[in-house]
């Protein structure tokens, strides 16, 4: 049974290997950026759902000890208190914009490269080679695909994480105006 998910394992990973080599260069700096991505995105899921709740209950409960609310002295505080919680929020998620951004453009520039193969292909053996011909508009249109689909998902959950720290952030400014 072990034996047997080993070999899809390293089937599997073969699989990817030859994926991988098929882009081109390209394909795998768009394979590290997707890693870089994904590991941003779930150090920011993990912040928010179980690091970010302790920090946004002890500073409640520092601002709820205070004794005045009111003066300009408390407000500043307070307007400094979330000031650093937004900070810590948005901590991350410029690196997964820019991430966001990069990885058509690499898929673009894979299909650059992809299509200057072609003219290659096309300057050494005329039309008379077509496999070759087909190898190098291959690797155009993988790595451009491949940015592309690493890219919508990216910026679908970049959006969503945006939106998570804006909303955590009014909510405790409310709580703590609520006082």
């Amino acid at each position: 049974m072990l034996n047997e998910y080993t070999i899809i394992l390293f089937e599997s990973i073969w699989e990817l290997l030859d994926f991988l080599s098929s882009g081109g260069y390209v394909l795998w700096g768009i394979f590290f950026l997707n890693i870089m991505l994904w590991g941003l995105v779930i150090e920011r899921h993990w912040f928010y759902q179980y690091i970010f709740p302790v920090m946004a209950d002890q500073a409640l409960q520092t601002w709820l000890k205070r004794q005045e609310f009111e003066s300009w002295y408390a407000k500043s505080i307070k307007t400094m208190m979330l000031a650093n919680l937004k900070a810590k929020l948005s901590t991350h998620l410029s690196s997964i914009h820019v991430s966001v951004e990069l990885l058509p453009i690499l898929g673009l520039l894979g299909t650059v490269i992809g299509m200057i193969e072609t003219f290659d292909v096309l300057n050494l053996y005329g039309t008379g080679n077509a496999r070759a011909l087909a190898d190098s508009i291959s690797k155009a249109l993988i790595t451009t695909l491949a940015g592309l689909l690493s890219a919508i998902p990216g910026l679908f959950v970049y959006s969503l994480l945006q939106q998570q720290a804006d909303k955590k952030i009014v909510q405790l400014s409310d709580q703590m105006a609520n006082v």
